[in-house]
C-alpha cells in the first residue's frame, strides 16, 4: 500500500519542497491544486460552490467550512496545517513598496473627526 503523499511530506522536509522539485501549488493556481496536493480532491465541488477559485483564497477558509464541506476532523487538520504552510511558502519575498503598508500604531484620536 502506498503512503499518501501528505503523510510522507513532514513539516522539516515540505520547506525545501520547492528545491526538491515537489510541485507546491502556487496562489493563483486553481483550487483544485491545492486539494490534490492535500488529497481533499473529493470536495472540489463543495469548495468551488463556496466561491473558492484559486489557492490564495484558501486563506479565508475557517475550520466550520470545512466541516460543512463535509471533511472529517483528521482532514480539517490536514487542510488547515498544508493550507498555512502553502501559504507561507507562496507568500511574496519583495517588501511591501511604500504608501502600501499601514502603520500599526496609527492613533485614530488624532484623526479630526476624533476632535
Amino acid at each position: 500500500m502506498e503512503i499518501p503523499r501528505f503523510l510522507r511530506l513532514s513539516e522539516s522536509i515540505f520547506a525545501n519542497v520547492c528545491e526538491n522539485g515537489e510541485s507546491v501549488p502556487k496562489k493563483e493556481e486553481p483550487v483544485l491544486s491545492f486539494l490534490n496536493f492535500a488529497d481533499l480532491a473529493q470536495y472540489e465541488e463543495k469548495v468551488a460552490a463556496d466561491g473558492l477559485i484559486v489557492v490564495d483564497n484558501i486563506q479565508d477558509v475557517q475550520r466550520d467550512d470545512c466541516f460543512r464541506y463535509g471533511m472529517t476532523e483528521m482532514e480539517v487538520r490536514r487542510f488547515l496545517r498544508l493550507r498555512n504552510t502553502v501559504l507561507s511558502i507562496c507568500a511574496p519575498t519583495e517588501p511591501a513598496q511604500e504608501g502600501q503598508r499601514r502603520s500599526a500604531t496609527k492613533e485614530p484620536w488624532k484623526d479630526k473627526k476624533y476632535g
